[in-house]
């Protein structure tokens, strides 16, 4: 056996085998692998919680399926939190689309409030070169508290 470059105890290859049989064990089942699957119907830059929902073409059941979710609705659209990078005073004018309207625009902390009336209206914001990710947002909790009591 060859002289170890580290101070420590050489270790025969035969012993090594079980403890990185588990680590790959354990790394396989504790999701960091990825997890599940992504929708195909979603976007790059669409959060997983729209799964399911891009396929709705009706405005009305679009916003009737997202509210069952816990997600934010008005009677335009689903609230939508927008993530950028590098977002400046001058990109306003990009979030002028079909099905959107804006709620708030704040370059300084690199996020947009919008509302979407369609799928579509994420896709086209998802698709935007500064954008990040597009989640809903989510209603206040009125049951409980963070402690379960």
């Amino acid at each position: 056996m060859y002289p170890s470059i580290h101070r420590g105890p050489d270790v025969p290859a035969a012993r090594m085998v079980l403890p990185l049989a588990c680590v790959l064990l354990l790394t396989a089942c504790s999701g960091a692998n990825g997890g599940p699957p992504r929708d195909p119907d979603l976007p790059a830059g669409v959060s997983s919680h729209f799964a399911g929902l891009m396929t709705v073409t009706d405005p009305a059941a679009f916003r009737a399926a997202a509210a069952e979710r816990g997600f934010v609705t008005t009677a335009d659209g689903v609230v939508l939190d927008v993530q950028t990078r590098g977002l400046a005073p001058a990109d306003r004018a990009a979030f002028d689309l079909p099905g959107l309207k804006l709620r708030g625009f704040h370059p300084a902390y690199e996020r947009v409030d919008a509302l979407a009336a369609s799928p579509d209206a994420i896709r086209a914001v998802a698709a935007l070169p500064f954008v990040r990710m597009v989640a809903p947002t989510f209603g206040a909790t009125t049951g409980g508290s963070a402690d379960g009591y």
